[in-house]
């Protein structure tokens, strides 16, 4: 008998009296799809069929897309895909059933938790495809198991890295102390670089140094006894739209002027994973621009900023007690 097994098979057979020659029995290959035949005769024009070869009934459970690019409690960026197969390794599209995910026993960080937006899913043609799966720990070496059917099955390693957050806040006066001058700097440092075009639609390397010129600064005074002063910083239209870095709060009633202004503009340093801002002219009539002695200042980062892995930037901390 001949065989597709590992390739083409090509057999010589001669026809009988009634002419009519019978090839040997073919065995198919074991990878499901269309393969060609073809005969051909002396002198003759060639015969072609189209021998279509189905995938059996499924044995077997297979990860068909590993779970990776985690950031603790961010939604993986590859979330997990589990597969029935046949015996040979085919997608069993006929077959059906339910599959569940756990952390593998003994991987990752201990008393890690792993969430689903549903941890146990039927397969639709063959697939159970899951979503919104994340791990609230950092960690590396983590695998899923993924149970069903049929015997379980141990993802490839992946591993969950600490969230990006911001880190610290430098602020450097150019003029006089306790005053918004033209040439102030206002410096927010991250524990690591961004994603490239987190900060700007056209930005798409965050290894090289980048610059946003057309900036604002936008000073808003609560006047209620119990809320905080706010510093906002966003660009404006060279970006592809506006951009907002997040919200700076120097504490109650310590700002003079409501709701003023500036032109700024913003600097990525990726070495040193930091984005400057620099206050330029007031672009609304201010006066007595200034802070009322010191504050305790605290950054909330823009949802728009995210880690390298796509993970939001989380935290709010503070930083430093004097504001200019």
């Amino acid at each position: 008998g001949g065989s597709f097994l590992g390739g083409s098979f090509t057999a010589t057979v001669t026809s009988n009296a009634a002419g009519l020659a019978s090839a040997p029995t073919l065995t198919a290959d074991t990878i499901a799809g269309s393969y060609t035949v073809t005969a051909t005769a002396v002198g003759s024009l060639s015969a072609v069929f189209v021998l279509s070869n189905m995938a059996g009934p499924a044995t077997q459970l297979a990860f068909a897309q590993a779970p990776g690019n985690a950031s603790p409690g961010v939604a993986f960026l590859s979330q997990p895909v589990v597969a029935l197969q046949d015996t040979y390794g085919n997608l069993a599209t006929s077959s059906s059933g339910t599959v569940s995910l756990v952390i593998t026993a003994g991987t990752g960080t201990s008393g890690a938790v792993l969430s689903c937006a549903a941890n146990s899913v039927a397969t639709a043609s063959g697939l159970a495809t899951f979503a919104g799966c994340s791990v609230n720990l950092a960690g590396s070496g983590y695998t899923l198991t993924a149970t069903g059917p049929f015997a379980a099955v141990v993802s490839a390693p992946f591993t969950v890295t600490t969230a990006l957050t911001p880190t610290s806040l430098a602020l450097v006066n150019a003029g006089t102390r306790g005053a918004i001058d033209t040439g102030d700097s206002i410096a927010i440092f991250y524990s690591a670089t961004v994603k490239a075009s987190t900060f700007c639609s056209d930005w798409t390397s965050d290894s090289t140094a980048y610059s946003v010129t057309d900036g604002i600064m936008a000073i808003g005074n609560n006047t209620a006894a119990s809320g905080f002063d706010q510093l906002t910083f966003s660009t404006a239209t060279s970006c592809g739209g506006v951009f907002n870095l997040g919200t700076i709060d120097v504490g109650t009633n310590k700002l003079t002027t409501a709701n003023a202004r500036y032109q700024v503009t913003f600097a990525w340093d990726p070495s040193l994973h930091r984005m400057t801002v620099t206050i330029g002219s007031p672009i609304t009539a201010t006066t007595g621009r200034s802070f009322k002695g010191n504050a305790t200042v605290t950054y909330s980062p823009s949802a728009t900023i995210t880690d390298p892995l796509g993970g939001v930037i989380v935290g709010t901390s503070t930083f430093i007690s004097r504001v200019f």
